[in-house]
């Protein structure tokens, strides 16, 4: 893998193939130095790209994985799942690293693993910028910013979709309703709806939100 240097409109990320000697599907980078210290701490950061851990790394943080150029994988979800610890998502802010995010979610979910998201503040800044341009304190910062997982999908469903129609505010609703499913809280799954409710301007009460969440 390789980092392009200066701006273009090149990808950021160079990567090689696949190859038998080289399955980057199954490598999470740094895995072998992070996952000790990911089980001590709790928690583990699942970033873009091999600079940004080595940013992370700058300010002391030492439990940061990246992706190869890939999708998360089940490999992946294999390896992080026995860690045994929350999984802290941190992709691009662009709109492919945001997608990216809201699969590997759903993924992390149906596997029953605990995750949340570093907020982005709808930043396209990756940590590695970061560091560089604002320094450390505002790279923990950053990294301390996290969102629940329907936090993250509330508002990244909100913002990818226009919601100007009746039929596009169903969509939506429609799209959020497996997550607001799979809440366990009375208290988050209030929370949720009244934000829903907000986003929507349909009635928590309406007959037609009381089928989809029964």
């Amino acid at each position: 893998s390789a980092r392009r240097l200066g701006n273009g409109s090149e990808a950021k990320y160079v990567n090689s193939p696949e190859t038998y000697l080289f399955h980057k599907s199954k490598i999470l980078y740094n895995y072998h130095n992070a996952k000790d210290k990911a089980r001590n701490k709790k928690h583990i950061y699942v970033l873009e790209g091999f600079m940004d851990v080595f940013a992370l790394e700058k300010v002391g943080i030492d439990n940061a994985v990246a992706l190869m150029g890939t999708d998360l994988t089940s490999d992946h979800i294999a390896m992080l799942r026995n860690l045994n610890c929350e999984i802290r998502m941190c992709l691009d802010g662009d709109l492919a690293g945001q997608s990216a995010m809201m699969e590997a979610c759903k993924l992390f979910a149906k596997a029953g693993m605990s995750c949340r998201i570093v907020y982005n503040n709808n930043s396209s800044k990756d940590p590695d910028e970061i560091l560089n341009s604002e320094g450390k304190d505002a790279l923990i910062s950053y990294l301390n910013n996290l969102q629940s997982y329907p936090e993250f999908a509330l508002n990244y469903y909100q913002n990818s979709n226009p919601l100007n129609t009746s039929e596009q505010k169903r969509a939506l609703v429609k799209e959020f309703i497996p997550i607001l499913m799979s809440l366990t809280s009375q208290l988050e799954l209030d929370t949720y709806l009244r934000k829903l409710a907000a986003i929507t301007g349909y009635d928590i009460d309406t007959e037609y939100l009381t089928c989809c969440i029964a």
